[in-house]
């Protein structure tokens, strides 16, 4: 994800952010477009598309001499008023909390100033100011030039954290998703600037071990290995069991530094005894009831009263998930039976030869490429990079037309749902199948039929597919601060810290309409 991507989607974020504090605070009109693109930490113009935007998908409408507004809202139960006295302003506490985890504001940067931030949660200022006392009281903002930052990492440069990534195999081979990939970018990019060293390692969960980048083994409990780190980062997808990530947080515990440990998947495979030790704590971006209300909200703010759940990969608890995050939105809004799901549990594990071997084309275009990479020479770094991006093409091109296949029988099905006015994915690959199947069926996305799909992947940015995603710029930053002592800003003493879905809207969705041209 390059940075213009990433500056669009934080901006996205942040206005999503702002939309849903104006509709729980009752109020219509949302700060001045240059306070919105300040409080994002992005330029004017960023910010200006994404109030565009969301004017093109029905969300916001602006007036002359009134600014930007609200357009309509969700026939859901009006958000209770916040109470008066000290529980009011311990409300603003922890929406401000919630707003600083979620990464509107990055660390070291200033808040939005007192007026803006009064209406964005719909108090006044005099209690807004007892709120941001509270803040600055548990170190997490402190005031400078009459104004409050959010307070930024203090560590020593020099020092050094470590992070353990899964093996994809016996090799070592970091297991890396785009998702991923980001939050690696973003601790990088964090770590450069406040002058921390990053050890990477990777861990292999069937000998136990954890794997240098020159290829040397050690034990987790190994000293020598993290014996100047300020603590530990541990991303646990994909490892075999729980006992394996038992072990291995286990291990790095003995160094008596604090544990971040995030679950990308489903953070039930951390055990709970492993969650209630001392030094550790549990990060999740993958709840999918947290994602599925997410989406939901998002289509009945633009108007559908009747969606489609379409899933070849319901045997997966993250798909129940989502399903059910869905149910429960379209349940709160009072629409009743607005959610029609059409699964199967049935997997596929397609045959890679097989599947080519329909496909003489695809055959011949390997069979060229390999050859121009084997001229270019066998031991040039570039033709080595280009070769493993084939091979991740074609597996990801063959997953693709299985994908195709075992959708198509659930897709017809859908279809046939002539009230249906927005389908949704259990993934990005499964939700750029069915863009292609609807263009193939001659239906117009979206106007006549929206596409929704999870987890945006390099590709969903080319299909212009919008996606629910995960935070994982904020959760890194979050992690970080864990591991290197500072306070983060979550309230209560749970374990867990789970962080907000984004929504990246692309021309995918829009506003509902009328089936009957279909």
């Amino acid at each position: 994800m390059d940075t213009h991507d990433s500056a669009r989607q934080q901006a996205q974020a942040y206005l999503g952010s702002a939309i849903a504090h104006a509709r729980e605070s009752g109020g219509r009109r949302l700060p001045a477009v240059r306070s919105l693109a300040a409080g994002a930490g992005v330029s004017l113009v960023t910010m200006l598309r994404a109030v565009a935007q969301a004017r093109r998908q029905g969300l916001l409408t602006s007036r002359p001499g009134q600014g930007t507004l609200l357009r309509g809202t969700v026939a859901s139960p009006a958000a209770p008023a916040l109470p008066a006295g000290r529980e009011r302003w311990s409300r603003v506490v922890d929406a401000l909390r919630k707003d600083m985890l979620n990464g509107c504001w990055s660390p070291g940067t200033p808040l939005p100033l007192a007026k803006e931030l009064a209406e964005r949660y719909g108090v006044c200022r005099v209690t807004l100011a007892k709120a941001l006392r509270s803040l600055a009281a548990g170190r997490l903002v402190h005031l400078r030039r009459r104004r409050y930052h959010v307070r930024a990492l203090d560590v020593a440069p020099g020092a050094t954290v470590t992070l353990v990534l899964p093996a994809a195999d016996r090799a070592g081979t970091p297991m890396l998703f785009d998702w991923s990939r980001d939050a690696l970018r973003t601790l990088e990019t964090e770590c450069g600037t406040r002058g921390l060293g990053l050890s990477v390692f990777t861990f292999d969960s069937t000998a136990g071990q954890l794997i240098e980048r020159d290829g040397t083994r050690r034990s987790p409990a190994d000293v020598r290995v993290l014996a100047g780190a300020l603590g530990s980062m541990l991303w646990v997808i994909g490892m075999a069991t729980s006992d394996a990530i038992a072990g291995l947080a286990a291990g790095l515990l003995r160094h008596g530094k604090p544990v971040a440990v995030w679950e990308m998947v489903d953070e039930r495979m951390v055990p709970e005894s492993l969650a209630r030790a001392p030094g550790i704590r549990v990060f999740s971006t993958a709840s999918g009831r947290s994602a599925g209300r997410a989406v939901g909200t998002m289509l009945l703010e633009l108007g559908h009263r009747a969606i489609a759940y379409v899933s070849g990969l319901h045997s997966y608890a993250w798909s129940q998930q989502r399903l059910t995050g869905l149910c429960q939105a379209f349940a709160q809004a009072g629409v009743t039976d607005g959610v029609s799901a059409f699964l199967t549990t049935e997997a596929w594990n397609p045959d890679r030869a097989v599947i080519l071997a329909g496909r003489p084309d695809l055959l011949r275009a390997e069979h060229r490429v390999r050859r121009a990479l084997e001229t270019a020479g066998r031991h040039d770094a570039a033709a080595r990079s280009i070769a493993g991006l084939l091979d991740d093409d074609l597996e990801g091109l063959v997953l693709r037309m299985a994908n195709a296949r075992a959708y198509e029988p659930l897709y017809r099905r859908a279809l046939a749902r002539r009230d249906v006015t927005a389908w949704v994915l259990p993934n990005d690959e499964a939700a750029i199948n069915a863009l292609g199947y609807l263009r193939g069926a001659r239906v117009k996305v979206p106007q006549e039929i929206s596409v929704v799909g999870f987890d945006d992947q390099v590709g969903s940015s080319f299909a212009n597919l919008a996606t629910c995603n995960f935070n994982t710029p904020a959760l890194a930053r979050a992690m970080l601060a864990h591991v290197t002592g500072a306070r983060l800003p979550v309230g209560g003493r749970g374990k867990l810290i789970e962080f907000d879905p984004v929504i990246v809207r692309r021309g995918s969705v829009g506003p509902a309409r009328s089936m009957s041209a279909r």
